[in-house]
């Protein structure tokens, strides 16, 4: 097995039984000189993409058990409140993993109604009027935010990984 970093991208290759398969960071899985039936069984395998990507990773990253995430919402609209729920990612490294999501609520109606406040600040994606994801590895420490958990969650893991600073 090889696993390259070139430029913040993961290469991955693999010999089995004489197929030769790649993985790239975008999760694409290329798969050649492979007999037709050997391709056929890699490509129908949905865990493949999966388990590949996270070949390499220190064990830290690799674990989906180690991310934190939430989801910020911050509106003149809201109370202020907390909940939970579960979200599956529908891209990525970490595609087709779930995750317990803690969902904050944050109230800006007091603070919107301040003098000297902007009213392009109560828009949406004005600084009272916004919402994130920020996900949290709690074993390296760091953070990634983003605007959905897809975001936030890849890239956390490739800071995690120091693919991106």
């Amino acid at each position: 097995m090889r696993v390259l970093s070139l430029s913040g991208l993961l290469i991955l290759a693999l010999n089995l039984s004489g197929c030769l398969v790649e993985m790239k960071r975008s999760t694409s899985l290329l798969l050649q000189k492979c007999s037709p039936a050997l391709k056929s069984s890699l490509a129908t395998k949905s865990n493949v993409a999966f388990q590949l990507a996270l070949v390499g990773a220190p064990p830290a990253c690799s674990s989906i058990q180690n991310y934190s995430c939430s989801h910020r919402i911050f509106s003149p609209e809201t109370s202020d409140s907390n909940s939970g729920s579960s979200e599956c990612l529908s891209t990525g490294v970490l595609n087709g993993s779930c995750f317990d999501v803690s969902t904050l609520s944050f109230s800006t109606k007091l603070a919107s109604s301040m003098p000297n406040i902007d009213p392009k600040e109560l828009e949406s994606g004005g600084s009272l009027n916004y919402h994130e994801y920020a996900c949290y590895n709690t074993q390296t420490k760091v953070t990634g935010l983003g605007s959905s958990l897809n975001d936030a969650l890849n890239l956390a893991y490739n800071k995690c990984n120091g693919t991106v600073p």
